[in-house]
């Protein structure tokens, strides 16, 4: 299913994302959590507390496009009317993109290039490791990058690992806090979840904004000898050349290196209308390919 709002009559919808990826969770998975933006309290409801202001009119729309029939669906709306606002208006955003997989040497745009002014609010991040490349392969070597006002080749804001982004460190088990967290651990599957919300760490833009995560994974030179084939040997970022293990004799000698991942995410920010017309979202047998749903009879 896919949420979508519109703000104040215009045609291009501010906020497009599936239903579950909207509320918190890729990746299909139900999880009980809370966060300052959303809630799962029993692992079977979404609720979220985003201010959204608008001036004369919202629209909010559910789609089902799923061959299945949805025989209920309940859902409470508030919202003040009479409220002061400024002239120009922030309106919310949220949008939805996966790559499946990842292309090497190319980072992954959480959040295309927007233009505008406003805050970017954060995004929840899904990955999934692929071929060769997974546990104990460690997947979260890479920084994430926020472009602001200008920036094209640097990034103003520039982070260190994956896990760092959390707050969390290497291995990162499963926790949900007020504005960080790892909702996702599931390592016989290679799926990994994560959230990063900037409340109390505001980031402003006021011409653009875009905001990119690097696909870079990280081994021991045993564990790559042990479970990557030579045919699939990656180029490492430390000298930009094809891994070759007689080069290196310390079994326990850390290595990174550019990988396909399958990744996903659900960007959130305030901006100043016209939304960005990215186009129409990812179809649905898109959406739900290689999401490893386990179910119980």
């Amino acid at each position: 299913m896919v949420i979508r709002i519109y703000w104040d009559g215009h045609a291009v919808p501010s906020v497009e994302a599936p239903l579950q990826d909207f509320f918190g969770v890729p990746f299909a998975r139900q999880v009980k959590f809370e966060s300052a933006f959303f809630s799962n309290p029993e692992g079977r409801s979404f609720n979220s507390f985003i201010p959204m202001p608008f001036k004369n009119r919202a629209r909010v729309t559910i789609e089902n496009q799923s061959p299945k029939e949805c025989e209920a669906f309940a859902f409470d709306l508030n919202y003040t009317t009479g409220d002061r606002l400024l002239d120009e208006v922030a309106y919310f955003h949220a949008r939805y993109r996966r790559e499946n997989p990842t292309s090497i040497k190319r980072d992954f745009e959480i959040l295309p290039r927007v233009s505008g002014k406003g805050r970017y609010l954060g995004a929840n991040i899904g990955i999934r490791t692929i071929g060769d490349y997974q546990a104990p392969i460690w997947f979260g070597e890479g920084e994430i990058k926020v472009y602001l006002d200008g920036d094209r080749e640097f990034p103003t804001l520039v982070g260190t690992g994956t896990e760092d982004l959390v707050g969390a460190a290497w291995g990162l088990g499963k926790f949900s806090h007020l504005y960080q967290g790892s909702l996702l651990s599931e390592k016989e599957d290679g799926l990994w979840a994560l959230y990063r919300y900037h409340v109390p760490d505001p980031i402003y833009f006021h011409k653009d904004i875009r905001v990119t995560l690097q696909q870079i994974s990280g081994a021991t030179l045993k564990q790559m000898q042990e479970r990557i084939k030579p045919e699939n040997y990656p180029e490492l970022t430390e000298t930009h050349t094809r891994f070759d293990p007689s080069l290196h004799s310390d079994p326990r000698k850390w290595l990174n290196f550019e990988v396909p991942q399958d990744v996903c995410a659900t960007a959130y920010w305030y901006q100043t209308l016209p939304s960005p017309a990215f186009g129409p979202i990812e179809s649905y047998e898109s959406r739900m390919q290689d999401l490893k749903i386990h179910t119980t009879k």
